[in-house]
């Protein structure tokens, strides 16, 4: 059987590079934070269009658009269950 001793210690240089890479991560969500908040307004400005016409289309075609939202939905969230069932799954595999 293979002996797991010495261990080897996180050198100096690894900390510094996963240091700077959180904070890199933090930089990259705070900007993402701040482009989402100044443009949201641009993002949705199809919004009153879209429900004129959904309106205009009368009954049919409400119904028409209820079953496509639904039917884009399914998809994506069957992906997003399924990778987290993955995630939980593997949630003790060895690192």
């Amino acid at each position: 059987m293979k002996s797991e001793w010495p261990i080897r210690m996180p050198t100096l240089r690894s900390r510094v590079i996963l240091s700077s890479l959180n904070s890199i991560r933090r930089s990259v969500i705070s900007v993402r934070s701040v482009f989402v908040a100044l443009f949201m307004q641009q993002i949705a400005q199809a919004c009153p269009m879209c429900y004129q016409n959904a309106q205009a289309s009368g009954t049919q075609g409400i119904t028409a658009l209820r079953h496509g939202i639904l039917i884009l939905f399914l998809p994506a969230a069957s992906l997003f269950v399924g990778v987290f069932v993955l995630i939980y799954r593997r949630r003790n595999a060895s690192r």
